[in-house]
Protein backbone atom coordinates (compact mmCIF):
# COMPACT_ATOMS: atom_id res chain seq x y z
CA UNK A 1 0.00 0.00 0.00
CA UNK A 2 1.08 3.50 -0.81
CA UNK A 3 2.07 5.40 1.93
CA UNK A 4 2.85 9.38 2.25
CA UNK A 5 3.66 9.64 6.13
CA UNK A 6 7.91 9.84 5.86
CA UNK A 7 7.19 9.86 9.87
CA UNK A 8 5.70 6.16 10.35
CA UNK A 9 8.43 3.92 10.74
CA UNK A 10 6.37 1.41 8.95
CA UNK A 11 7.02 3.31 5.91
CA UNK A 12 9.97 2.66 3.57
CA UNK A 13 10.39 4.50 0.21
CA UNK A 14 6.61 6.03 0.08
CA UNK A 15 5.21 2.42 0.94
CA UNK A 16 4.10 0.88 3.50
CA UNK A 17 5.60 -2.13 4.94
CA UNK A 18 2.69 -3.79 6.77
CA UNK A 19 0.11 -6.55 5.27
CA UNK A 20 -3.95 -5.12 6.48
CA UNK A 21 -3.14 -1.81 6.93
CA UNK A 22 -6.29 -0.37 8.84
CA UNK A 23 -7.58 3.25 7.32
CA UNK A 24 -9.95 5.19 10.31
CA UNK A 25 -13.23 7.29 9.07
CA UNK A 26 -10.97 10.19 8.18
CA UNK A 27 -8.65 8.75 6.03
CA UNK A 28 -5.52 7.98 8.29
CA UNK A 29 -3.80 4.77 8.79
CA UNK A 30 -4.70 3.25 12.93
CA UNK A 31 -1.24 1.47 12.94
CA UNK A 32 1.06 4.54 12.54
CA UNK A 33 3.94 4.35 14.58
CA UNK A 34 5.67 7.98 14.44
CA UNK A 35 9.37 7.96 14.88
CA UNK A 36 10.61 9.86 17.88
CA UNK A 37 13.10 12.42 16.97
CA UNK A 38 14.10 15.12 20.05
CA UNK A 39 13.51 18.91 19.47
CA UNK A 40 17.31 19.51 18.59
CA UNK A 41 17.38 16.27 16.21
CA UNK A 42 14.01 18.48 14.56
CA UNK A 43 15.97 22.08 14.63
CA UNK A 44 19.17 21.49 13.28
CA UNK A 45 17.67 19.21 10.55
CA UNK A 46 15.66 22.73 9.41
CA UNK A 47 18.30 24.70 10.10
CA UNK A 48 20.63 22.45 7.56
CA UNK A 49 17.81 22.50 5.40
CA UNK A 50 17.28 26.05 5.17
CA UNK A 51 20.50 26.45 4.34
CA UNK A 52 20.68 23.63 1.61
CA UNK A 53 17.47 25.33 -0.01
CA UNK A 54 19.41 29.18 0.36
CA UNK A 55 22.37 27.98 -1.55
CA UNK A 56 20.11 26.49 -4.13
CA UNK A 57 18.81 29.88 -4.40
CA UNK A 58 22.38 31.84 -4.55
CA UNK A 59 23.28 29.18 -7.35
CA UNK A 60 19.68 30.11 -9.32
CA UNK A 61 19.93 33.72 -8.90
CA UNK A 62 23.90 33.34 -10.18
CA UNK A 63 22.70 31.60 -13.11
CA UNK A 64 20.26 34.33 -14.49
Amino acid sequence: MDCAFDYCICSKKFECMLDGVNINSVGMCDDCIIIDLSKIDIEALKKQQRQELNERWKESNRQQ
